[in-house]
């Protein structure tokens, strides 16, 4: 699996301030703790490359191979470093793909729209059988499309984001983050970082709520991830979260 198009056309605008920036050495284990490089992976580039611009160019290349999720973990571990600038490259790197890919799927529905009207008007206008396999033939081809469109996977979709954000209040209330976030460590939705960095929070509802942002900015799969630990869970009440999650999703996906 691959970074889609626009978060490649991200990593290329912005190689020579990472590789200038970016102390790639220094954060080798933080990358293999999320998974983003392997052991080999690390060893190769803390013993062959010369120099600190040299570890970040071949890094860079790697990341082009990984996922669009890889490339956001990326993004939170730059967040996260002591050096101001940083912090902020991670945060910039991360506006400016969910800025891309937001504006890819805001032209893709814009551009659907004639498409699916002149469909809508060619059956209303011919009653026949061909034209009417020619319409159905029309949206075919339409639904291929969107389906191969290499819009980002690592960003929720508008249905799944909704039923998310309406479980906000529920999910912050029950407060589970406690009780699921090993499971969550173990199925890769959550980094050690990332729950270390939750767990030196001292109220428990910070932690469900940061646990809860962090979601935001994951991907459909990770969604459905948590619903199904909710579900597994002995306690009821988390049950009923994961379920509630769940059906909330799939009625608002249609």
């Amino acid at each position: 699996m691959v970074v889609s198009k626009y978060i490649k056309e991200v990593i290329v605008k912005n190689y020579s301030e990472i590789a200038k920036d970016v102390p790639i050495a220094d954060i080798l284990y933080d990358l293999r703790e999320s998974a983003i490089l392997s052991d080999e992976e690390v060893s190769k580039l803390r013993d062959h490359c010369k120099s600190d611009q040299d570890c970040a160019f071949e890094f860079l290349k790697i990341l082009k191979s990984r996922s669009d999720r890889n490339f956001y973990q990326f993004c939170t571990i730059l967040q996260h470093s002591d050096i101001e600038n940083v912090q902020d490259l991670g945060k910039k790197l991360e506006r400016a793909a969910t800025a891309v890919v937001q504006k890819q799927k805001r032209n893709s529905r814009e551009n659907s729209k004639p498409t699916t009207s002149v469909l809508s008007t060619k059956r209303k206008r011919h009653q026949s059988h061909s034209s009417s396999e020619d319409s159905k033939a029309a949206h075919k081809r339409l639904n291929n499309e969107d389906a191969a469109n290499p819009i980002s996977s690592s960003i929720l979709s508008d249905h799944v984001r909704e039923a998310l954000l309406c479980s906000r209040e529920e999910f912050e209330r029950k407060m589970p983050y406690d009780n699921i976030k090993l499971t969550l460590r173990q199925k890769n939705v959550l980094t050690s970082e990332e729950i270390d960095l939750i767990d030196d929070k001292k109220i428990k509802a910070e932690r469900s709520a940061a646990l809860f942002e962090i979601l935001l900015t994951r991907d459909d799969a990770d969604f459905y991830i948590v619903c199904a630990v909710l579900e597994a869970h002995p306690l009821n009440s988390f049950k009923a979260l994961g379920k509630e999650m769940r059906c909330t999703a799939k009625k608002l996906s249609k």
